[in-house]
């Protein structure tokens, strides 16, 4: 999402095509869904939270594929860019919110 949304933005500006179905650039619908947290990579994981908002992320897990990461909960409690109340956000609280906990 993050790595092509000025790609698929840029599309819309320039192709009527794009337009047909959606009145407003791709980016503008980022907010609208919930993103797995498990990027492999914490910069990555950054730049997904800088760009659709910490309360759109969620904890995700790729159990049980053989390149899961084994702790998840660890992994995110161990991301030294993430702030307390994101990791809080990812772990939990945007659960809660989305299921009206």
């Amino acid at each position: 999402t993050c790595f092509g949304i000025g790609r698929m933005d840029r599309g819309w500006q320039v192709r009527s095509e794009a337009r047909m179905h959606i009145d407003k650039p791709p980016s503008a619908y980022l907010r609208k869904f919930y993103y797995d947290c498990l990027t492999h990579s914490e910069p990555a994981l950054r730049m997904l939270l800088d760009a659709v908002g910490a309360d759109r992320v969620v904890l995700g897990t790729d159990w049980p594929a053989d390149m899961r990461i084994d702790w998840p909960v660890a992994w995110v409690l161990g991301l030294k860019s993430l702030t307390q109340e994101e990791k809080e956000k990812i772990l939990w609280k945007n659960l809660e919110n989305l299921l009206g906990l």
